[in-house]
Formats: C-alpha cells, sequence, structure tokens
C-alpha cells in the first residue's frame, strides 16, 4: 500500500467528485469526505453537525427523505469512526471512500490546480530558525585519538565481543543449554538460566528456577539458587509467567560489581496490578553466597532506564541530604546535623489518577548538591495545554523554594543535561482545536536553568530527543521524515545548545529504537525492519563515530522477540 508522506493543507484540494441533485443543482461531496478523511479530529457532535447542516441544504434542494436519510447514515457511521489522526487520502484511500456514493449520481470530478498541491512539509524547522544559546568561544586543543572499543553484547542467547579495529565479533563460549544471558555493568560475570527452566506458569509451574554465573575473570561458573516460583504464584495467581528479574549492584565507587539482586517476578496482568515482585534475594560476588532479602527493604527496579527517582531516598551528590516524599512535599534528612524537616511543596500532580504518568515527586538534585528541582503537572496533557510548575529547592546555606516558571509541557517529556545545567522538554499543538495538518509536528524547548531563560530549539514529525552527549552540550534527536497517522521514527540528527541541528545519515528502511552515547564522540543505534514487525525480528545494531563522519557501521543483527521475557533487551558492556 502506498505510504502517507505528508498532510492535507487545504480542503480545496480534495479531489471529490460532485452529486447531481433532483432539481438539476450540484452538490459537492467534499464536505462529506473531508470529514471522513483528514478532518477526523473533529468531535462526534461537531462532526454530527456537519451532516445535519448538509441534510438540511439537500432538503431546500427538495431531495427525497430516503436519500437524506441514507446520507445521514452515512455520516453517523463515520463520525463514530473519528480518530485523531492526520493524513493524506492516497489514490486506493480514495477510491475505497467515494464507493459509498452512488457510481449513478458521479458527473464530474475535480482536479487541483498545481497551486492547490499541498507541499511537503520539511522534517525538520529550517536550521535558520533555530533559536541556540551564546556559548563562548571554544578554546583550540589538540584532538585526543580515540580508544579502540571492545563491545561485549548480547545476541539472543549469545553473547559476542566485537573489535572496532577488525570489525570482527568472536562468540564467547558458554554451556550449550545455556539461554537469556544477563551481563554485569563491569563486564566480568554473566549471569545466564538453562533451557527448559525459564518461565514457570500456573498451568505448568516449575518447581524452582536454576541460575548460573560465569566469571570472567577468574573463568570458573556458580550454580546458585534454584530460586522457588511456588511463592510468588500463590501471592499472584492472576500472573501468567513466573520468571527471574536480575539487578546488578554495585560498589560504592560505582564500578566493581558486588552483589546480583534476584527478583522473583510474576508478569503484570494489567496497569492496575503494581509491584509484583515476590521473593527476593541477595547474591554476593565473587564467593556466590545467597541469602534472602526482607521484603519491606527497598527494591531497585530491574533495568534501571527510568528518568527519575520515585518514591525511594534521593540522595545528594555529596552524601549529605536524603529526600524523601511526604505528603505535605518532602521530608529532607541532613546527615550532617542529625537533622531532619519537611518542605511544603505543591502536590506532585493534583490526580494520581489523571496524572498516572506523573503522580510522584520527583527530584533532580544539582551537581553540587546546594539545592534540587522538582515539578508539579497541574493536568495531564501533552500538548500546548499542559501546564508543570517548576520549582528550585535551595538546600545550602538555607532552605528556600523558588518557583522559576510555568512550563507548558508535561514532565514525562524533560530531559535534564549531564550537568542539570539544561532542560529539553517537548510540546504539540492542542490536538483538539488544532489544524490536522499539525498531528504529530512536535516542538522541542532548551531551557538554561542558570539562567532561567528558554529557546524554541527545532520542531519535527514525531520529535524526540533520546540521549543527551556526555559533554552536556550536544544531543541526539529521532523523527520521522513526514506526518500522518503512521510516521516512521526514521531520521536521525546531532543537536546542539548553540547551534542548529546538523542531520547524519540514517539506516535505508530501518526505523530507529534506541540510542544510547559511549563517549563524547560515539554512540550505538539499534534499528528495526519499518514495514511489517512481527514479534520476533531483527534489530540492527550500529555505531556512530562523529570523528570519522556522519554515517552508520553495522554491528550485528540482534534477535528481537516480543513473546519471551528477555526478548527484547539490548545489552552491551564498553570493555576496557
Amino acid at each position: 500500500m502506498e505510504r502517507l508522506q505528508h498532510p492535507l493543507r487545504s480542503v480545496s484540494t480534495c479531489p471529490l467528485p460532485t452529486v447531481r441533485m433532483e432539481n438539476g443543482k450540484s452538490e459537492s461531496s467534499c464536505g462529506f469526505i473531508v470529514v471522513i478523511i483528514p478532518y477526523n479530529t473533529i468531535t462526534v457532535v461537531g462532526c454530527i453537525r456537519v451532516f445535519y447542516q448538509k441534510a438540511v441544504v439537500m432538503k431546500s434542494h427538495k431531495t427525497s427523505w430516503l436519500l437524506i436519510f441514507c446520507f445521514l447514515l452515512m455520516g453517523f457511521t463515520a463520525c463514530s469512526r473519528v480518530t485523531p489522526a492526520d493524513f493524506t487520502p492516497t489514490p486506493s484511500r480514495l477510491a475505497a471512500t467515494t464507493s459509498v456514493v452512488s457510481q449513478k449520481t458521479i458527473v464530474s470530478t475535480s482536479t487541483p490546480t498545481a497551486s492547490q498541491t499541498p507541499a511537503l512539509r520539511p522534517s525538520l524547522t529550517p536550521s535558520a530558525t533555530a533559536e541556540v544559546f551564546a556559548c563562548p568561544p571554544t578554546v583550540s586543543v589538540p584532538t585526543e585519538a580515540l580508544s579502540p572499543l571492545r563491545i561485549l553484547y548480547v545476541n539472543e542467547n549469545t553473547v559476542w565481543l566485537w573489535d572496532e579495529i577488525s570489525r570482527q565479533k568472536t562468540a564467547l563460549e558458554l554451556p550449550a543449554d545455556a539461554v537469556a544471558p544477563h551481563l554485569s555493568p563491569d563486564g566480568r560475570y554473566i549471569a545466564f538460566l538453562s533451557d527448559g527452566q525459564v518461565v514457570s506458569r500456573p498451568e505448568k509451574p516449575l518447581e524452582a528456577i536454576p541460575l548460573r554465573i560465569f566469571d570472567r575473570l577468574e573463568n570458573s561458573m556458580l550454580e546458585v539458587g534454584p530460586f522457588a516460583s511456588r511463592a510468588t504464584h500463590e501471592m499472584y495467581p492472576q500472573a501468567a509467567r513466573v520468571y527471574l528479574q536480575l539487578v546488578w549492584q554495585t560498589a560504592a565507587e560505582g564500578e566493581r560489581v558486588e552483589a546480583l539482586e534476584v527478583q522473583v517476578f510474576a508478569e503484570a496482568w494489567g496497569l492496575g496490578a503494581g509491584n509484583t515482585v515476590g521473593e527476593r534475594f541477595r547474591v554476593s560476588l565473587p564467593d556466590g553466597q545467597v541469602e534472602t532479602i526482607a521484603p519491606d527493604a527497598s527494591s531497585p527496579v530491574a533495568g534501571g532506564e527510568g528518568a527519575f527517582t520515585q518514591n525511594l531516598p534521593v540522595i545528594s551528590p555529596d552524601g549529605r541530604f536524603e529526600v524523601f516524599t511526604h505528603p505535605q512535599g518532602v521530608l529532607m534528612r541532613d546527615h550532617q546535623n542529625g537533622e531532619e524537616q519537611v518542605i511544603a511543596l505543591e502536590p506532585a500532580c493534583p490526580d494520581p489518577e489523571v496524572c498516572y504518568l506523573t503522580g510522584d515527586r520527583a527530584v533532580i538534585w544539582r551537581p553540587d548538591s546546594s539545592g534540587f528541582y522538582t515539578f508539579a503537572a497541574k493536568n495531564a496533557y501533552f500538548d500546548q495545554r499542559a501546564e508543570t510548575n517548576f520549582f528550585f529547592v535551595q538546600t545550602t546555606p538555607s532552605i528556600r523554594v523558588e518557583k522559576l516558571t510555568v512550563i507548558r509541557a508535561n514532565p514525562w517529556t524533560f530531559s535534564f543535561s549531564p550537568d542539570i545545567r539544561f532542560l529539553a522538554f517537548l510540546n504539540q499543538p492542542d490536538v483538539d482545536n488544532a489544524p490536522p495538518k499539525m498531528y504529530n509536528w512536535v516542538t522541542l524547548t532548551l531551557m538554561d536553568l542558570e539562567q532561567n531563560a528558554q529557546r524554541r530549539y527545532t520542531a519535527g514529525w514525531v520529535l524526540r530527543l533520546p540521549a543527551w552527549n556526555p559533554d552536556s552540550r550536544r544531543f541526539l534527536l529521532t523523527y520521522s521524515p513526514f506526518g500522518g497517522p503512521n510516521p516512521i521514527v526514521k531520521q536521525l540528527a546531532l543537536g546542539d545548545v548553540c547551534r542548529p541541528p546538523r542531520e547524519l545519515v540514517s539506516v535505508p528502511g530501518q526505523m530507529i529504537m534506541e540510542t544510547r552515547w559511549l563517549d563524547t564522540e560515539r554512540f550505538l543505534m539499534w534499528t528495526a525492519p519499518q514495514d511489517d514487525t512481527p514479534n520476533r525480528f531483527t534489530a540492527g545494531m550500529y555505531l556512530y563515530n562523529l570523528r570519522s563522519g556522519d554515517e552508520p557501521m553495522e554491528i550485528d543483527g540482534l534477535v528481537q522477540d516480543y513473546d519471551q521475557p528477555y526478548g527484547m533487551r539490548r545489552e552491551f558492556v564498553l570493555l576496557k
């Protein structure tokens, strides 16, 4: 089927037939078809009103009541199918849509002139319109050579080592029955399960799930567990599957892995299922000793990819303060003088049932521990109607709460630079009142938190900021080359708080799933086929080196499987 490339600009371009009325006068059917296709963000009430007004016109021309009734019936059916999408009718869509009009009544078809033909909106706003911050001139320093990369990564049930110099990969040897390998952050350990003993189901329960850990440094194997699943099945009888979630724990310095937390996890059966972790265990490393974790102990989230830490104490970078959520705002504990104080703040969200994505308190510390940022969502909108009160809470030398501004964006779109100097957020036009051609047109705004200044940086179809560069100045942007109901996020650009975005070479026929910076010049990108992605597919894994150019280097094709509990992981470690 022909892919939709751009939105409909004007009703006048609608190349639809006219209908000959009984009194000899002609009435265009564009009002009817336009409501069905491009103007589908109109509410049902407004849509039905259009058809009613059309019926009044038909009655004034003494059209038969039977024809009017059929017209209203078709109109009501069309209005009931209105969805929040915006697209251009292709010839195949037009043929299917206009088939509701009797061929006996078609007398002519209008054709748009060249001036009426819709123009294709550019993927991103022109660079000349980008609003950027004034940055001091950079000092020219000798460029340091980049160390060649050695990447340890998982592809389904195999662990591979890829070398940047040779561009070759080598498989690591694991037992033949090893499945679902998990890499420790330092690359020393590989935890894996055994084939046929991965998932426990109510209809086919496993008494226990065994786990093995391979120590690459010592070339030794630990057998831990097995971990019983029966108690978790009894605790969550609605769960269709029970399996293990693994969370690596690092030492205080943040590099050396000292333990592995094993969570017997019941797969959630809906949004209201809540925390479905059953029994938990701590496996100390490298000795492999197992101890049970108390049920009331705080638990990390497997994967840890969330934007903000919620509901748990958030520790300041210098370790002096701990911040807890509190009914009146936050509770701050000062370990230096042993004091506790409640800091009154607006609720993070006035109605948690409405703001289900942003109902918890977020605390983002400044690197110097002088204070933290937090915010309060006033509603759950993701468009220009969104309102979020943005605060800075100073902690030293004294506590002071300052409301910085009202941000017209949902906090779910917030993204802080690594140094917490800049905040990026996304917005789009009011989806209930904006013209259909603006659907999915997203604007990125940058905010300098030190100057409390905002810049409208750029805009694009389904624009996203997936990753900040470690330098806290540059960032990646992903977007679609066209709008409509089926945009494909396949374009990539490099943004800079001081410069307009620069487009990078993308992979043909692929949509972008994820990007991650490895250092200030190199990042990884994972892709998926842009058409008809099945539950099991191959994701491309690519390396970009901005020193050598803007084109990607393919590393491997990763098998991804939505139906498997560990099937959608993209796990890798940089080896030093």
